[in-house]
């Protein structure tokens, strides 16, 4: 009867640990509320580092909902909401608003997908940021 038991408690308690302790952080304000730098982008298994004019992009979400960022070395700033697992983001000089899908989350990593439905490749790049 031991013989069965304790392997089967000891896997037991393998799938629970690896349930507490999993990466992924909830996705909220105070979690995002940070300097992310792009670091990669992401295609299946298929990875690929930003360009020279990419090189110093990153997001800074503050917890007060606004947002500063450099994408291909232009200098952004506006305002950001978070709607479940989208943070969308309205930059001050702008109409238009542009929506993310937040992938992944960690204390050191974000994972991006950008929400536009007239592009459907879109949803295939993840855009990954670092801490």
């Amino acid at each position: 009867m031991n013989r069965i038991l304790y392997p089967s408690l000891l896997f037991i308690g393998i799938v629970l640990m690896s349930f507490i302790n999993s990466k992924t952080n909830a996705i909220t304000i105070q979690n995002l509320s940070k300097k992310w730098e792009l670091s990669h982008y992401s295609v299946g298994w298929f990875t690929e580092e930003p360009s020279q004019k990419e090189k110093d992009d990153y997001i800074h979400l503050s917890s007060n909902m606004t947002f500063t960022s450099i994408s291909e070395g232009v200098f952004e700033k506006g305002s950001w909401i978070l709607k479940g697992n989208r943070i969308i983001l309205s930059n001050n000089n702008e109409k238009d608003s542009l929506t993310f899908i937040v992938e992944d989350l960690t204390k050191k990593e974000l994972v991006l997908i950008i929400d536009d439905p007239s592009d459907p490749d879109a949803k295939y790049l993840n855009i990954h940021f670092k801490n």
